[in-house]
């Protein structure tokens, strides 16, 4: 009955959970192997995750509780250069893509909640103290590349427009010109219409798939 259903999907939500808590710990091992094999399991089991009927706020938490924390250990251990987690530029270059992915993965289900646009800038945050903690070009030059192609799906999916959920449209490009001043509203845009204009001759694709799709590439 609905009682079994709700018990059997709460077992499921602890398991994931714990898996996904585990990877997560394991992306700041000392050992850079270990590091690098956890960030590649993580983002197969998070994108994995939509076999199961998660709500949004589930995933909202994936990223607050889990992937930012994640990001920022990973950052501070570049900024100091730290000896107990030595190549861990590498590591971050890994997970700022991972997180990527999985923010594109998710983010239909995600957008709608009342909580997205603060989820967005702490994103935004987490890449600008990661482009001032980096040296090496493999983090310095994978940050602007993946912000510009979270900027075209969700200008794509018209979750970012001029005038979208308050000022979310000017606070995003004054954390853009502070991670990559090259990307700008005008290219962001001009980008998107062009792909637009690919994708319309092109099968039609839901929202959603396109989303998917573009995570994807």
């Amino acid at each position: 009955g609905k009682g079994e259903s709700a018990r059997a999907l709460e077992q499921v939500v602890t398991v994931w959970t714990h898996l996904v808590e585990t990877m997560t710990k394991l992306c700041v091992d000392p050992r850079p192997d270990v590091r690098s094999a956890a960030v590649v399991a993580l983002q197969r089991i998070l994108l994995a995750g939509d076999a199961f009927d998660f709500a949004p706020t589930y995933w909202f938490l994936r990223f607050e509780k889990g992937l930012l924390p994640l990001l920022k250990d990973l950052t501070a251990a570049v900024g100091l250069r730290s000896k107990d987690m030595p190549d861990a530029e590498r590591t971050l270059r890994m997970a700022i893509g991972m997180l990527s992915k999985a923010f594109l993965h998710f983010l239909p289900k995600l957008h709608p909640l009342p909580e997205f646009p603060g989820l967005w800038l702490s994103i935004l945050a987490s890449m600008e103290q990661s482009m001032k903690a980096a040296r090496s070009e493999e983090v310095t030059e994978v940050i602007p590349e993946a912000l510009k192609n979270i900027l075209l799906v969700m200008a794509s999916l018209g979750v970012l427009t001029p005038g979208a959920r308050g000022d979310l449209w000017e606070q995003t490009w004054k954390c853009v010109q502070a991670i990559a001043p090259n990307l700008s509203p005008d290219k962001i845009i001009n980008q998107w219409q062009q792909q637009d204009d690919n994708t319309a001759q092109r099968e039609t694709t839901e929202p959603s798939e396109r989303a998917t799709l573009l995570s994807r590439e």
